[in-house]
């Protein structure tokens, strides 16, 4: 009997502890979500899918590039920006600052990408900048993409319900266990003498 509280007791203990776990989680990703969506919802900050291969190989196609607002002033050669294409300005384009130029006091931007040949025939002026790159993560942008899809909201709204079961089913078995382990506490209570018999025959 003691063994089987004592077990019953450690199993609610490590129930307990990926509870914890599970809402440490849970809050950080929430966290995290809310300070991008703020960032996002104010323009100081964006995302961008990488949909060629021109800066390849630091940012291949499908990455999922994070930008935020920059002054053309504070720009400098060798940075990626995001600025608008000129022919379609609802087009975005990141490349590599290769050097800067000042015309009638207005500051322009040379761009090239990585694995192009030659650089961009127009400069980069501040109405067309649009931010430059904070940081780069591969694959990422390409699971983004799927996700907008309707097969990827499936999958995605599939795997949300999964994860709700699962705690749900974890919850569900910590209470569970906390009754055993409170069941077995009241029956020692209510008889101490057969359960100091069963203490002893387990020892003797």
């Amino acid at each position: 009997m003691i063994r089987l509280m004592a077990s019953a007791r450690d199993r609610v203990r490590r129930g307990t502890l990926l509870d914890k776990a599970l809402c440490a989680a849970t809050i950080t990703l929430v966290g995290v979500f809310l300070i991008g969506f703020t960032y996002i919802a104010c323009g100081r900050a964006g995302l961008l899918i990488v949909k060629t291969d021109s800066m390849q190989p630091h940012m291949p196609a499908g990455s999922l590039m994070v930008f935020k607002t920059a002054n053309i002033q504070s720009v400098f050669p060798g940075q990626i920006v995001v600025y608008r294409d000129g022919r379609s300005p609802n087009v975005l384009i990141s490349h590599r600052v290769i050097g800067t130029s000042i015309d009638n006091g207005s500051v322009y931007l040379r761009t090239k990408g990585d694995s192009n040949n030659h650089t961009d025939e127009v400069l980069v002026d501040e109405r067309r900048l649009v931010g430059a790159a904070v940081f780069v993560i591969p694959g990422v942008g390409r699971a983004l993409a799927f996700a907008r899809t309707p097969i990827g909201m499936l999958v995605l709204n599939t795997m949300l319900v999964l994860l709700v079961l699962l705690i749900l089913v974890d919850k569900i078995r910590a209470n569970e266990r906390v009754r055993v382990v409170a069941a077995y506490a009241e029956g020692e209570q209510l008889h101490p003498r057969s359960m100091a018999d069963r203490r002893a025959a387990e020892l003797g």
